[in-house]
């Protein structure tokens, strides 16, 4: 009895020994398995934080834009001031001529017969005048309407161009939140991207950088509590 005793505890033991092993061996594969996808899921951090680098500074480059359009503008406007005081003074001074003509013509000794030929005079020295500003200014005033319409078309592409990089830029931040990545490894909070400009604000984007602004409000208070 005890020799049988003894086979079954043989028996016993090597059920427990090939249990064992393939606990041992599933462990191992589950290791293996888990080490493929931390290896995977490092790279995709990788990739999603390379695409948010490039995403970061094509925002840059599109704020650079916005300030040298805005640049742009403002020398427009500049110009447009100038010319409509360059405007005024030469009216002005063609105002003074016509009263220095008149002066001249008012003397004594100048009869009631030459009126109407002072007066036919005075008219064509007048439209001659107005004709001549016309001229000068209408082509420049055709200039500057052209350029404003380009800026704004221009200005309407790039801010239409940056709020989308500042969206796909959220996205990637977001990808590598799901990640499981810190927040300094998701890079600026996107209100350090947003427009700002008053000019350039529709509400749209007023909405957008509100939210945007209480985002990063609570993004930081996340922070201090995962210290």
């Amino acid at each position: 009895q005890l020799p049988g005793n003894q086979d079954h505890i043989k028996v016993e033991l090597e059920k427990l020994k090939q249990t064992y092993d393939s606990q041992q061996q599933k462990l191992e594969e589950r290791v293996i398995a888990m080490g493929k996808e931390l290896q995977e899921a490092k790279g995709a951090t990788g990739d999603t934080q390379h695409k948010l680098a490039q995403h970061s500074a094509m925002l840059l480059t599109s704020q650079s834009q916005l300030q040298e359009v805005e640049a742009e503008n403002s020398q427009l406007q500049l110009r447009l001031k100038k010319l409509n005081e360059e405007y005024r003074s030469r009216l002005a001074q063609y105002v003074k001529d016509v009263a220095d003509y008149m002066d001249s013509k008012s003397s004594p000794g100048i009869g009631p017969s030459k009126a109407p030929a002072d007066q036919a005079h005075m008219k064509g020295f007048v439209d001659s005048m107005l004709k001549d500003i016309r001229a000068s200014y209408k082509a420049r005033e055709e200039q500057l309407a052209a350029a404003a319409r380009g800026y704004k078309k221009r200005m309407k592409t790039l801010v239409k161009k940056h709020e989308n990089l500042l969206i796909a830029y959220g996205l990637q931040r977001e990808q590598i939140r799901a990640l499981g990545s810190t927040s300094t490894d998701c890079g600026p909070a996107e209100l350090h991207f947003s427009i700002t400009d008053p000019e350039l604000l529709t509400n749209t984007t007023r909405e957008l950088n509100r939210l945007r602004e209480a985002k990063a409000k609570l993004e930081m208070q996340l922070h201090e509590l995962q210290k």
